[in-house]
């Protein structure tokens, strides 16, 4: 198709467009579907509590509602009750999911006392580019880079570093770059 003297193809851009647009949704679906069979069992988990929940408060509405036939309000108040329960459990499910998307540093894990434990490593002047996020429930990721005084010291300091990370904060997947400044005042 000619525009005002240029050659222009709309169906091409917008063939392009929604390539782009494919490419995107099938990164998130996929990202959804990942989480989703980590999180498999603590969402099988939360289920068979609630069922194991609405039986035991069934049983307790039908038992208030047989012992005082008077009292039927009790078996929709105890409903009501169970779906504030159900509520809320999938509020704090959800919130998890939503950070674990995020890529948000986990909220139990205290990063400043991370950081200062890394500086106090011998043979560490300071430590940059800490980054800490959670990629799936329980597994954690962590990279830094540790500028060391002197280059003997790098192996010793990254040794150090992952065991710290591993033992005293449960990280198991650290990424972690050691640099020697012999420029630095001791």
């Amino acid at each position: 198709m000619v525009v005002g003297g240029r050659q222009i193809r709309p169906l091409a851009r917008l063939n392009e467009q929604a390539r782009s647009v494919q490419y995107v949704l099938l990164l998130l679906s996929r990202r959804w579907l990942q989480l989703l069979l980590v999180l498999t069992p603590s969402l099988a988990t939360v289920h068979v509590g609630g069922d194991v929940l609405e039986s035991v408060s069934a049983v307790l509405a039908g038992a208030v509602v047989w012992a005082w036939p008077q009292a039927k309000v009790a078996d929709p108040l105890i409903a009501f009750l169970f779906a504030i329960i159900v509520a809320l459990t999938t509020v704090y499910l959800m919130r998890d999911i939503y950070l674990i998307l995020l890529d948000a540093t986990p909220r139990d894990l205290d990063v400043k006392q991370l950081l200062r434990d890394l500086q106090r490593l011998q043979g560490v002047h300071c430590v940059s580019c800490l980054h800490v996020w959670q990629v799936a429930p329980g597994k954690i990721c962590l990279t830094a880079k540790l500028h060391c005084h002197e280059r003997e010291g790098e192996e010793e300091a990254l040794r150090d570093a992952n065991s710290l990370c591993r033992f005293k904060y449960g990280l198991a997947h650290t990424t972690i770059e050691t640099a020697a400044d012999e420029n630095l005042l001791h």
